[in-house]
């Protein structure tokens, strides 16, 4: 990902819990080590960070194909650089998480 490809207002997005499950044994660990401690050392190879990372990129494709279908379909648009709904109110994005959630369980 570039700055360049990151410009400008998301289209659509998904959301998903960083809380439970597998997440929370790393949490533990992250309290127990302290924030500054664990950046310093582990950085970007922290457990909890590659965790969340993993989770992250296995929506990335569905997402994209699901933001170009509702794109086709119409249910979001982009008009002057801003995004639409289907009524053309602005929106802060379209929220896809449920259609991402079915693809990948």
């Amino acid at each position: 990902v570039t700055p360049e490809l990151d410009k400008g207002p998301p289209v659509t997005y998904c959301t998903f819990t960083i809380r439970g499950g597998a997440f929370d044994h790393h949490w533990r660990e992250l309290e127990e080590q302290g924030l500054e401690r664990v950046r310093a050392g582990q950085g970007e190879q922290n457990p909890l960070f590659k965790l969340i990372r993993q989770e992250g990129l296995k929506r990335e494709f569905p997402l994209i194909r699901a933001t170009l279908k509702a794109l086709s379909e119409g249910r979001v648009k982009i008009e002057e650089g801003k995004v639409l709904d289907a009524a053309g109110r602005p929106i802060p994005g379209y929220d896809l998480t449920f259609e991402i959630e079915k693809v990948i369980r």
